[in-house]
């Protein structure tokens, strides 16, 4: 099977995940977007928050490059999402990381915008946090984060391209999670 065919294979699954995200259940029961959203309130309710810091960079044989004043943000992690990140991740880590078509690369963004609109449709908005790094050291820091699955999420433009960073993180309360994004825990990149 060629390249570009597992890649619209993937991007077809990560189609039916997003409308499964965006969706509920016939049966009465919560979706699980519902159900991680209800949880995440009730924690934060209950004051079982924790809080994530760390650093936005790359770092190379010489010298370690700051992506400084960069938005993080920190999306509450549906189990479907979740699936559905670390499937598109898989796909691009087994293409030796190589760089996305921008038609594929908007197409996976879009699973993320779709499932951020549908929080905020939700009135949930304010359940997803935006932050800053810091201007010197390219430092992050969110706090008062209700015990759960998140996603951290970043972009870094280049001349030639653009790198995604969607990565889970457990937060548990009365705790501070270190957590860097680097080279390494890039989700997927893009051509311009």
């Amino acid at each position: 099977m060629t390249r570009h065919a597992k890649q619209w294979i993937a991007l077809l699954a990560l189609g039916t995940l997003s409308v499964a995200c965006a969706t509920s259940t016939p049966t009465g029961s919560p979706d699980p977007l519902t159900d991680t959203l209800t949880r995440l309130q009730e924690r934060q309710a209950a004051g079982r928050v924790g809080a994530i810091r760390g650093y936005h960079f790359f770092s190379g044989p010489d010298v370690a490059t700051r992506f400084t004043n960069g938005l993080v943000s920190l999306i509450p992690l549906s189990p479907d999402l979740e699936a559905a990140v670390t499937q598109a991740h898989e796909a691009y880590a087994t293409d030796r990381r190589a760089p996305l078509a921008p038609q594929i690369i908007q197409q996976r963004w879009a699973l993320l915008d779709d499932y951020v609109r549908e929080v905020k449709r939700r009135g949930l908005g304010a359940m997803i946090r935006v932050t800053t790094t810091d201007p010197k050291e390219a430092h992050y820091d969110l706090t008062d984060v209700p015990e759960g699955r998140w996603l951290l999420v970043a972009e870094v433009t280049s001349r030639v391209s653009v790198l995604y960073w969607a990565v889970p993180v457990e937060v548990r309360a009365g705790q501070a999670l270190a957590q860097n994004l680097y080279e390494s825990n890039i989700w997927v990149e893009g051509l311009k």
